[in-house]
């Protein structure tokens, strides 16, 4: 099923100068490059590398040990080759607190905010940390205006 969009806004001048948007409403699906969290796109093997990865998480946690394991590693390595998707920062923070290194999940979740601003996985994650941390103000400015956010 396809979703009506909105073509970025064509400005025109008018006779008294002021500014009128136009906009288009289309049914073709939203491009990559035209989605607010635009994110670099893994090929197909690394996809299926993330998936077992994340399979191997779930499924075998006791062989996540330290930062010189095989999760790590294949996480770190696809983090380097797609610096603009938030996936392999994500399963990092979940291997460092699995491994008891909160201070480092916490690093990694706050880079994860800071590169991808609207991301809304990483802000909730980030809240939510905030909150278990005795500090609401700050967990409410990072989520306020969140349910603008597309994805």
């Amino acid at each position: 099923m396809l979703k009506a969009r909105k073509t970025p806004p064509q400005r025109q001048t008018t006779d008294t100068d002021s500014t009128q948007e136009r906009y288009t409403v289309t049914l073709n699906p939203l491009e990559p490059h035209e989605l607010k969290d635009s994110r670099q796109e893994m090929s197909p093997e690394d996809e299926a590398l993330l998936a077992r990865l994340m399979h191997s998480f779930n499924t075998y946690p006791e062989k996540i040990t330290s930062p010189d394991c095989a999760y790590f590693l294949e996480n770190e390595r696809l983090r380097a080759k797609y610096p603009g998707n938030p996936m392999p920062i994500n399963y990092l923070t979940l291997g460092y607190n699995s491994i008891n290194q909160p201070e480092k999940a916490r690093e990694l979740l706050f880079e994860t905010c800071e590169k991808f601003p609207n991301y809304l996985f990483g802000l909730i994650s980030k809240a939510m940390l905030l909150l278990k941390e005795g500090n609401p103000d700050d967990a409410y400015s990072v989520i306020h205006g969140a349910q603008t956010i597309k994805q």
